[in-house]
């Protein structure tokens, strides 16, 4: 990944960030914040559970 960003940003002591440049890129904790929004929205489901499927999508809301 180092590699592939080195060559999308040029090397000098100013830079001047676009939208091309900012890379975001989800962490650990991120990908578990995901699955856990997935469990919580397949146990709405199968349960027909409305205080589920509100806390699916306020989190989702709130953090994305």
């Amino acid at each position: 990944m180092n590699d592939w960003a080195s060559k999308r940003m040029p090397r000098g002591k100013a830079i001047e960030l676009n939208s091309r440049q900012v890379f975001v890129v989800p962490t650990k904790a991120g990908f578990a914040f995901i699955a856990l929004l997935l469990i919580i929205l397949l146990v709405g489901i199968n349960y027909q559970n409305n205080l589920a499927y509100g806390l699916c999508f306020m989190l989702g809301a709130l953090f994305f």
